[in-house]
């Protein structure tokens, strides 16, 4: 995607590094009670309910336990591989390593294995189906690990093998980011991109035939004229124009490209859609690049579900951000606390954790379980924290 990027990146001048909004989840379309990701080269399926995938590929994927940090996670890979020797390396290791295992099956085509690895519970299986060799894997530090294998292994036995014919299959798939706050439909499209850059490429074509999405804190005045300026710079050729507050819409040729794109201003964030195809290509796969791009949404921020009760205790800062960020709270009842040994009040507002202080205030997003709490800060980075027993 590297070319594809850089055209990206010279004609709207797009930041990589993105922010953690960009994070993505699969849900079908019938309602997040059946999220399902379906990988449509790899050959499988496997449930997304509770998690967020922090990385996608065809034959690669992450997905991290909603309101946790790593390595609470599930993943899966896929890899031409043969089972038989692949468990006899698994073996060998955990025996060269020291790795205590707690349970083991095997039969023809698959293996299962439970295992202390360091400081981390871990559990996957292996399947062999149809020359492929698929690993799924779920790990937890060892003393959260009974508070969250329950949701783990339901996500890892959710796992299935997919028919070839299921593979090009037209239910309604949606990506959602779980931060970023829109969605936009997947039908007829996989996802390519990476970091948080969501690139969906269109089924049976090359780069760069896809629709893109990133989201950055920028203002879309300035940003329109940036654009314009270059365009004009550039001497890219301006097919069709249109301008409204909140919005702004561009279809232009640049280099041999045509390309769509889409700009939104909502709650201080600039959403940018775009499609692209070779310019004597576009006639053919415009209306799927259009329908996809037309199905971008802004999502509702969706309320924390555990509230204020879950934030009452002592969280001590654990990774992230610290400049002029807290990094020692204790959160009380009553709406008062101590940050950083100074007095403070706090409350939540929908998902807004906001504390204020007699020197200064902060607002920002949160997400929070029984051990850890993460801080999303305006100004794009994050925070975690442990909580103190």
């Amino acid at each position: 995607m590297k070319c594809q990027r850089n055209n990206v990146q010279k004609i709207f001048s797009a930041s990589l590094a993105i922010l953690a909004s960009g994070v993505l989840l699969f849900t079908s379309a019938c309602g997040k009670s059946n999220s399902k990701y379906e990988c449509v080269e790899g050959g499988f399926s496997i449930s997304t309910n509770g998690f967020e995938a922090t990385m996608i590929k065809d034959d690669f994927l992450v997905m991290q336990l909603l309101g946790t940090e790593e390595p609470i996670l599930v993943s899966v890979f896929t890899e031409n591989k043969n089972i038989e020797e692949e468990v006899a390396f698994i073996k060998q290791l955990c025996k060269t390593e020291g790795n205590r295992v707690l349970k083991e099956k095997e039969t023809k085509n698959s293996f299962e294995m439970e295992m202390i690895e360091d400081k981390s519970h871990c559990y996957f299986k292996l399947i062999q189906r149809n020359g492929k060799l698929f690993t799924i894997r779920a790990s937890a530090p060892v003393d959260e690990w009974n508070n969250v294998s329950k949701k783990l292994m339901a996500c890892v036995n959710s796992f299935s093998i997919t028919k070839p014919s299921e593979n090009k299959s037209n239910s309604k798939m949606v990506y959602k980011s779980i931060e970023g706050g829109f969605s936009i439909s997947a039908n007829g499209f996989k996802a390519v991109g990476e970091d948080g850059f969501l690139v969906m490429q269109l089924l049976g074509t090359e780069e760069p035939i896809l629709v893109s999405v990133f989201t950055e804190n920028k203002n879309i005045e300035e940003e329109v004229a940036f654009i314009k300026q270059l365009v004009k710079t550039e001497g890219n050729r301006v097919l069709k124009e249109k301008e409204t507050k909140n919005s702004f819409e561009m279809e232009m040729i640049v280099d041999e490209l045509h390309y769509y794109v889409k700009l939104i201003q909502r709650n201080g964030k600039l959403f940018t859609i775009h499609a692209s195809a070779p310019a004597d290509e576009w006639k053919n796969v415009s209306k799927k690049l259009m329908a996809c791009v037309n199905s971008f949404s802004i999502t509702k921020p969706s309320e924390n579900k555990k509230g204020a009760s879950a934030l009452v205790g002592r969280w001590i800062h654990e990774s992230g951000a610290t400049r002029n960020k807290p990094e020692n709270l204790e959160l009380l009842k009553d709406g008062t606390g101590v940050c950083d040994e100074m007095s403070i009040s706090w409350k939540v507002d929908g998902k807004r954790l906001i504390i204020l202080s007699s020197l200064q205030g902060l607002a920002c997003d949160y997400n929070v379980s029984s051990t850890r709490l993460v801080l999303f800060y305006d100004d794009g980075t994050s925070a975690t924290f442990k909580k103190l027993k």
